[in-house]
């Protein structure tokens, strides 16, 4: 059932704060207007450090959600306003908050002017890469890498992929040319759906940290990589030769994290290779579902341009993007 975020984070409805990243400020927030009458709902909030943010950067941030949620599966997501983090801060102290969370909040409550607070919406069984690389979990290894084989989640992953390209966000997978790797295992999330069904989540589309991630910056460069505070990742687009590459770093990357670990709790090498390993045909699947995704980001766009989805027309800094992938004249 659709669970949308609400309206007005009022502090009064906030039933409890708990701390779920032991290395990131992300929380888990039970939420509930009447609890005589309905039932508990849960959501994430996330602080996010304010560099290159601008009043523009909420809206960019607001696109960003939608974008990936439209094209890639993605969450709800938008920021608090100025009342709504006030009253966030307010809990401190009050028992709302766990033991870890009220540290944590109150800790970020001394440097409030540098942080951005996000509410996105809560998905049951998240998991993310670093944890299990982390913890050389060869159970949840085996159970990505065989969910990955999935035709579903190779579409998931390509469409993440394109998406994080046109807003140029690298805190996922490395997509800069000469580059190979995962920039964060920590935003490389999964859902536990149940039954040994996992599917790979695009959460965290917006990198405020990146030029070019802010819509109300225009395009000055955006293809010349000796000047990468002006390089824009959404140039690869354009290119197959370019999606064939990111597809093949993704697909390497996750073999490159998560096969050493089964290698290590003992699987059989013909095992991986037959049951775990991302092979040619897997990267082929990723590619044809880049190539669809990019038709969906530039309707996406579109629609935002002609004011066709029912929100504000975008600022200009949209349009630059458009002519530079040749969508728009």
């Amino acid at each position: 059932m659709p669970n949308p975020i609400p309206d007005i984070l009022h502090k009064e409805y906030i039933r409890s704060i708990t701390k779920i990243a032991p290395k990131r400020p992300v929380f888990k927030l039970t939420w509930n207007e009447n609890p005589q009458t309905h039932q508990d709902r849960y959501f994430i909030l996330k602080a996010e450090f304010r560099s290159r943010w601008s009043p523009d950067a909420e809206e960019t941030l607001k696109f960003a959600y939608g974008l990936m949620r439209e094209a890639a599966r993605g969450v709800r997501g938008r920021p608090l306003d100025a009342t709504e983090t006030r009253w966030l801060y307010e809990l401190v102290d009050t028992g709302k908050l766990d033991t870890g969370a009220n540290a944590e909040v109150k800790n970020l409550l001394q440097g409030k002017a540098q942080f951005k607070w996000i509410i996105m919406g809560f998905k049951a069984g998240l998991m993310d890469l670093e944890a299990v690389v982390d913890e050389k979990d060869a159970a949840k290894a085996a159970l990505i890498l065989s969910n990955l084989r999935d035709g579903e989640n190779l579409e998931r992953l390509g469409a993440i992929l394109v998406v994080d390209m046109f807003l140029n966000n690298s805190d996922r997978f490395k997509v800069l040319p000469g580059k190979k790797g995962i920039q964060n295992q920590g935003n490389v999330f999964f859902v536990d759906k149940g039954n040994g069904i996992l599917k790979i989540k695009g959460l965290d589309p917006f990198d405020p940290s990146r030029s070019n991630a802010v819509l109300d910056q225009m395009l000055n460069n955006p293809r010349d990589l000796r000047d990468l505070e002006e390089w824009w990742s959404g140039t690869l687009l354009t290119d197959d030769k370019e999606l064939k590459r990111v597809a093949q770093n993704a697909c390497e990357s996750l073999n490159e994290e998560l096969l050493p670990i089964l290698r290590k709790a003992g699987y059989e090498e013909k095992v991986i290779e037959k049951d775990f390993k991302l092979g040619k045909s897997h990267v082929s699947k990723v590619i044809t579902s880049m190539e669809k995704t990019r038709k969906k980001v530039k309707d996406y766009c579109e629609a935002r341009r002609s004011g066709m989805s029912g929100k504000a027309k975008p600022v200009a800094g949209l349009e630059s993007r458009m002519k530079e992938l040749g969508w728009i004249k």
